[in-house]
């Protein structure tokens, strides 16, 4: 048995055991509080108080986010609908992942995490996991950055590819969905990162964050870009949950493949034991 095959088992087992942990306490301590901030955002909201309510950062009720998602969860809603959604979302994340074995296992079980918060979390993934290789890319990865801002990380990636159009596409949507957020009174908008930060805070912050925008344009031509990306996405957190872990799943899901199709040509024009051409499709 060579060595990379010892060092892979012990590896495999930590994967693993951590997700089974991670998933197995998702699944005990269900109670959904981030669930809290959404309700106090949208029931300000209606009642045209002011949207960013004074707060500590440890507290689950803090809201955070872009003024069109507490509008939408005003009408919308639901901690029964966004548990069903939340798990449906893992679920096809984790299909999306499933070659990525065994670091797939911790990163799900990590995700399963935030259902159990009642977070958004699941969404944003499975969002940059769909679009990711797709021309909307750009758009959702702004509207995850509406959310939390670090989704921002992933468009260094068209930037550093030279994506001009792709990168502009994200720099709109990314301002239509902020630039609303000026229209309410930011002066007790919550910035502490309380207790679970990593670097926030500290001198080490911006220099790390400055390395990792270098690093993740200069791999932006290569197959480590998104992996990149989602590290710096991670580091720059202000305030760090285990499920924050899942932004690497963005990074470990296959290219998507175009189907091949025999292209259509007029039988006159080809010889007939010929076989067809072959062409890509979206």
């Amino acid at each position: 048995m060579g060595r990379a095959r010892l060092l892979r088992i012990p590896a495999t087992a930590f994967c693993v055991g951590l997700g089974i942990v991670l998933a197995w306490w998702a699944v005990t301590s269900m109670g959904q509080p981030d669930v809290a901030a959404y309700d106090a955002a949208a029931a300000r909201l209606r009642a045209g108080e002011p949207l960013y309510a004074p707060g500590s950062m440890n507290v689950a009720d803090v809201y955070r986010y872009a003024p069109w998602f507490a509008a939408l969860w005003s009408v919308i809603g639901s901690r029964l609908l966004l548990l069903v959604t939340s798990l449906a979302a893992v679920a096809y994340v984790a299909w999306r992942a499933r070659r990525a074995w065994p670091v797939n296992v911790l990163l799900i079980g990590a995700l399963l995490g935030s259902v159990s918060d009642g977070n958004v979390q699941p969404f944003l993934v499975a969002s940059l996991v769909w679009s990711r290789d797709r021309w909307t890319g750009p758009a959702w990865a702004a509207i995850a950055a509406s959310i939390k801002a670090v989704p921002a990380a992933f468009a260094l990636v068209y930037l550093g590819r030279r994506q001009w159009r792709r990168f502009a596409l994200f720099a709109v949507v990314g301002a239509l969905a902020v630039a609303p957020m000026l229209a309410y009174d930011l002066a007790a908008y919550p910035t502490d990162a309380g207790e679970r930060t990593i670097l926030w805070g500290t001198p080490l912050y911006l220099p790390v964050v400055a390395a990792g925008i270098v690093g993740t344009l200069v791999v932006a031509r290569t197959r480590y870009a998104w992996l990149a990306a989602a590290a710096l996405a991670i580091v720059a957190l202000p305030r760090f949950w285990p499920y924050d872990l899942s932004w690497l799943l963005v990074a470990l899901v296959p290219a998507d493949v175009p189907r091949v199709v025999p292209a259509a040509a007029p039988v006159a024009d080809r010889d007939a034991s010929s076989p067809a051409p072959m062409t890509s499709v979206p």
